[in-house]
């Protein structure tokens, strides 16, 4: 009687991640050529829904290692509330950084990418509905997927595969990099590589639980998003 490879699961869940990282490569791929080429609000519209989808599929794709960190979270919630706190408070000081990059260059500077989010803010702040899905989003799927593929792939799944210097480099630049729209919004690579590099240390800090870099994310992003929604609506 054969039995089935201990190996197979291991497999089966590469194959699952691999699947996702090609969709969330196609997604970026396209939200970088799309604009100019289609209609700005099936531009939006396409690109929320595919966050959605992207989020759904990495959960899916990468179940174990959630459940796993809740089950890190339940036994060890002090540890991992702190580093929770701790990824936020290494973004503030990535924030900071960037302000005094500003200061030394002279330079004042929102950039393309969060100009956009708050062209996108204004237009669905008319409506609760539209808010608050804009706000699921911001403050909710984009984290999962960025924090999946940022900090669970490189520094998880490859961890046998990639020195962890290496793995760390390579998620905080590309983290960055992704986020800027031209050689000339440079300046902001200071808190976007930075931003990447503190939710990694609270990844790294927090035995490679992915709750906590998601928790972090999730807070800075949905605070700050709440935060101008709210100011716009009271205006």
């Amino acid at each position: 009687m054969q039995h089935a490879s201990p190996r197979v699961p291991a497999r089966v869940e590469a194959r699952r991640i691999t699947l996702f990282f090609a969709l969330y490569v196609a997604a970026t791929t396209w939200l970088f050529v799309a604009p100019g080429l289609v209609d700005a609000q099936l531009f939006l519209d396409v690109k929320n829904f595919m966050y959605v989808g992207l989020c759904l599929v990495g959960i899916w794709a990468c179940r174990k290692t959630i459940v796993h960190g809740w089950r890190e979270m339940r036994a060890r919630p002090v540890a991992a509330g702190a580093w929770v706190i701790g990824g936020l408070v290494l973004s503030g000081l990535a924030s900071g950084l960037y302000g005094i990059a500003l200061l030394i260059t002279g330079k004042s500077m929102n950039g393309e990418n969060q100009a956009a989010i708050d062209a996108e803010l204004l237009d669905v702040s008319a409506s609760l509905p539209a808010s608050l899905y804009f706000l699921g989003v911001v403050g909710v799927f984009a984290p999962v997927v960025e924090e999946l593929v940022f900090r669970e792939i490189p520094l998880g799944t490859l961890q046998h595969k990639l020195s962890t210097p290496l793995a760390f480099a390579l998620s905080s630049i590309t983290f960055g990099v992704l986020h800027l729209r031209g050689v000339h919004e440079w300046p902001l690579a200071v808190y976007y590589i930075g931003s990447g590099a503190a939710l990694a240390i609270a990844y790294l800090k927090s035995n490679r639980n992915i709750l906590v870099p998601i928790a972090a994310h999730m807070l800075w992003n949905g605070i700050g998003t709440a935060f101008q929604l709210l100011t716009t609506v009271l205006r």
